[in-house]
């Protein structure tokens, strides 16, 4: 017997135009009923998965941020895994010295450093702009992105051997864009 669904968000359980399809919901509540506990596994930030929780509407455990935070069926933090303030500051501050725009996520509030893409509609209260990337450094992040697959080279060169420090992801929008 199944006991557990664990399922990405971003054109798995949600499609190309960030709807939950009500075939989706009525399976995901089909199965609850049954026993069958629910996760959502995901590269967005914390807030933006609940929100995805929350249309779902079942009970549901959270793994956001590739796994760096997670949160089990009751909200109850299980693990906040952020990056060293060293190596956060020495990406930042390279990336400023090579015109690498940066987003950063430091408790939840997307911190956009200079010439950093903004895809997904209108700023809301967890974003928020800077005009440097070493100025978006106002605590330690649970992730750093970048895009465009120059700036990614150059930050995975720079960085790729910071050894139990840094793990470098290499992944694609639906559209086709790589990030990192």
């Amino acid at each position: 017997m199944i006991s557990l669904i664990a399922t990405d968000i971003d054109g798995t359980l949600l499609d190309n135009e960030n709807r939950l399809p009500a075939a989706n919901r009525a399976a995901i509540h089909a199965a609850v009923a049954q026993g069958v506990r629910f996760a959502l596994v995901t590269a967005r930030k914390g807030s933006t998965t609940r929100r995805v929780a929350d249309q779902v509407g079942v009970p549901c455990a959270l793994i956001a941020h590739n796994g760096a935070r997670i949160w089990d069926w009751d909200g109850t933090s299980l693990a906040n895994w952020t990056l060293p303030l060293d190596v956060t500051l020495a990406v930042a501050d390279f990336a400023d010295e090579h015109a690498i725009p940066l987003l950063l996520t430091i408790d939840e509030v997307n911190y956009y450093g200079p010439q950093y893409p903004r895809q997904f509609g209108a700023a809301t209260p967890d974003d928020r702009s800077t005009l440097t990337n070493r100025a978006a450094v106002v605590g330690v992040p649970t992730r750093i992105i970048t895009v465009g697959e120059d700036n990614i080279n150059t930050l995975t060169a720079a960085f790729g051997t910071v050894n139990d420090t840094l793990v470098l992801h290499r992944y694609y929008t639906r559209l086709g864009a790589m990030y990192s």
